[in-house]
């Protein structure tokens, strides 16, 4: 906390000393240096997804940001000279399979949207509907199935799509 509140008194005081150079490597560090948990996250994600060889030390430096930006382009997503939130949201829920050597970003198909509506609507998927299936669908539709006794697994299909328009079906008429 005291590093956040030091950092824009530290700014102020070298611009108005009338510095003209302002060390920002220095400064960056500073910054990345207080979300070390989030680069040790962002480390051990790349690392197991085979994009990171590096140590996991919390340390943004090149090897890290170079896996980053790797990942990034193969997910489709712009680069960035930092890592971020978004970085992670890929990393964790949009992309969480993306492998090194694949290019496969995340594809939106209609089906899963449309399981995703409906299951939102039954209060089964809780985020936003992206069409996306990833770890928050597939504990949804998990969930589904398991209340209603029904086997299939937990990716969207045919089976589970018929059912959810039954559902609905039955809702609407009640």
């Amino acid at each position: 906390m005291l590093r956040t509140l030091a950092l824009p008194a530290l700014l102020a005081a070298v611009l108005a000393l009338g510095a003209t150079a302002l060390p920002l490597p220095s400064l960056a560090q500073e910054i990345q240096a207080s979300n070390r948990v989030d680069i040790v996250d962002v480390q051990q994600r790349l690392a197991d997804l085979g994009w990171y060889r590096g140590a996991i030390d919390g340390i943004a430096g090149p090897a890290t940001l170079s896996a980053a930006n790797a990942f990034r382009r193969a997910a489709g997503v712009s680069s960035s000279p930092m890592l971020d939130k978004e970085l992670q949201l890929q990393l964790h829920f949009v992309n969480p399979e993306l492998r090194r050597g694949t290019t496969q970003a995340a594809r939106v198909d209609p089906q899963v949207r449309r399981a995703q509506e409906l299951l939102k609507l039954f209060g089964y998927y809780r985020i936003d509907v992206d069409g996306i299936e990833g770890p928050q669908t597939r504990a949804a539709v998990r969930e589904f199935r398991r209340e209603r006794g029904l086997g299939g697994g937990e990716r969207v299909d045919t089976a589970l799509l018929e059912q959810l328009d039954r559902e609905l079906r039955q809702r609407g008429a009640s």
